[in-house]
């Protein structure tokens, strides 16, 4: 490679770094600063603001929105996330292993539903969320109307009060969508995992006997346990302050629908900069935690080898 085109190259290169670390890393330091004062967007603090120490931090302890939000982020991401993202697609990866392997209609039909989900997963947050608000909307929504061919009254399903074992509706509501936008990524990480184990280890155990459900429990399941905790702990972490989708749904009736809606309410509606700046890094140490984890919990799957 010519000196010339060296150069051209890592100015391309550097180009993409050096705008992430201006327009994104830049600011970290500056919304540190900000969630040790009393700053805010209108009135007298918004040019007379001052450095207040921990005050913020120590509000967030005595903050019940706060402790609301978060509790409603945990139980999100658990469900969402441990429950529903990560089995059901490990189920569907399981589908589609066994559609490739049995062929015919069972691999079209397998294809096609990786299809399914694979759209489902890339579809913007702007457009996913539009489209679930327009089939959970109390008027004229598509679920309301479908129930109604069977006498069933509308049914305000973003309800935010009440709810089951006090859990709100609306927070139901939201995980379902969640995890029909979700499974892909469990989805391909599992079939792709399955498609890896050598097919002599089944053929082994079919002569012994076993049933295909035995096969999963002794076989596919062990040997897939190393992708486990990495798996659970990406779920976990990219459902616990999901903002663009849930805020459409419900983050601009329901501030207390995660840590990441309540921090920009309070920042950008509210207008206490500076308060919200401490919810922002308190969100940011938590993410710092579960990039810590990640990286502990990476590890290779184990060799099989004939002997």
């Amino acid at each position: 490679m010519k000196r010339r085109e060296r150069i051209v190259l890592i100015l391309f290169l550097l180009t993409p770094l050096l705008a992430y670390l201006i327009f994104r890393l830049a600011l970290v330091p500056y919304g540190i600063y900000y969630s040790f004062t009393d700053m805010a967007f209108v009135g007298r603090k918004a040019w007379d603001w001052g450095f207040v120490g921990w005050r913020n931090y120590q509000h967030l302890l005595s903050d019940p929105e706060f402790l609301e939000s978060c509790k409603n982020s945990f139980i999100y991401a658990v469900l969402c996330g441990l429950v529903g993202q990560f089995w059901l697609g490990f189920f569907i990866g399981m589908l589609i292993w066994e559609g490739k392997l049995k062929g015919g209609i069972r691999g079209w039909l397998a294809t096609l539903l990786s299809g399914i989900a694979i759209a489902a997963w890339v579809t913007t947050d702007t457009t996913a969320g539009f489209e679930w608000y327009a089939m959970l909307a109390k008027s004229g929504g598509m679920i309301n109307r479908f129930l109604a061919l069977f006498g069933v009254g509308p049914i305000e399903w973003l309800r935010t009060e009440g709810g089951w074992l006090g859990i709100p509706t609306a927070l139901y509501a939201l995980m379902i969508a969640n995890v029909w936008k979700g499974t892909a990524f469990s989805m391909v990480m599992f079939s792709t995992g399955m498609e890896g184990i050598p097919r002599e280890i089944y053929d082994a155990v079919k002569i012994d006997g076993a049933n295909r459900w035995q096969e999963y429990f002794y076989i596919t399941i062990p040997l897939l346990r190393y992708m486990f905790p990495f798996v659970l702990l990406m779920l976990f972490s990219g459902s616990f302050s999901q903002f663009g989708f849930l805020w459409i749904l419900a983050g601009r009736t329901w501030p207390q629908a995660n840590v990441g809606i309540y921090s920009y309410i309070v920042a950008f509606s509210r207008f206490q900069i500076g308060y919200g700046a401490a919810i922002a890094v308190v969100l940011g140490l938590i993410y710092l935690v579960f990039g810590f984890l990640q990286r502990k919990l990476r590890t290779e799957p184990e060799i099989i080898t004939g002997k």
